[in-house]
């Protein structure tokens, strides 16, 4: 994405940033987990320029990849008299300087406002508590103050429908049956004569006018 498109879209946020005491075009884009800046001001500037141990590969709005392992680290960027210290991975941006993403907008906790198309920092918000101590209650006049009570009763009964296995067979449980029956510990062993062989027995062959009378 170009500059000139950035600025058509309404759904991006653009503005300025100092760097190196030069005025850079900036766009605050919350979609891309690095910031960036392009090849065009590093070499206007004359920031130096670091290799990363690996590649990044960075997915573009015409479905490209763009590979690159070049880096500027510690870079003094100023926005809104603020200054700040950045690590920028270089990328050919057209008609935009530098791109500032979601990493450096979470570590400086500024909000997008993209309503009226501006930043908010992380100190210019009005911190208002919701709730008052009573020192500060003391201090407060003509306020409009609620008290909820709430009770609550648990219910220690089990019922019945409320019993897995038992919930699907409530007409052969009483209804006053409140849990399942406490585990017991039952040895059942099977007594074996030594040397003795599977019980072997012919199956009975039965005539088919027996098997006619059985059957009825």
């Amino acid at each position: 994405m170009s500059g000139s498109e950035a600025s058509k879209s309404d759904e991006l946020i653009r503005g300025k940033c100092v760097i190196n005491n030069r005025l850079c075009d900036v766009l605050f884009d919350s979609g891309v987990t690095h910031s960036f800046v392009s090849m065009d001001c590093v070499n206007c500037l004359g920031l130096p320029i670091s290799s990363l141990p690996c590649n990044v590969v960075v997915p573009t709005p015409t479905t490209k990849l763009v590979v690159n392992s070049s880096v500027c680290l510690g870079c003094s960027v100023m926005i809104h008299c603020r200054n700040f210290c950045m690590d920028l991975i270089c990328l050919p941006l057209s008609q935009l300087d530098v791109v500032f993403g979601m990493k450096w907008l979470s570590s400086n906790r500024v909000l997008l406002d993209y309503k009226k198309k501006a930043l908010i920092f992380g100190d210019d918000i009005p911190k208002k508590s919701r709730l008052l101590n009573m020192g500060e209650a003391r201090n407060v006049s003509k306020a409009k103050a609620f008290m909820v009570l709430l009770s609550a009763e648990v219910d220690k009964a089990v019922k019945a429908e409320h019993i897995p296995v038992v919930q699907d067979f409530l007409e052969v449980f009483p209804k006053d049956v409140t849990e399942l029956p406490p585990e017991r510990e039952i040895e059942f062993t099977i007594d074996l004569i030594l040397g003795a062989s599977p019980v072997f027995i012919a199956p009975y062959w039965m005539s088919p006018m027996e098997l006619t009378e059985v059957k009825k």
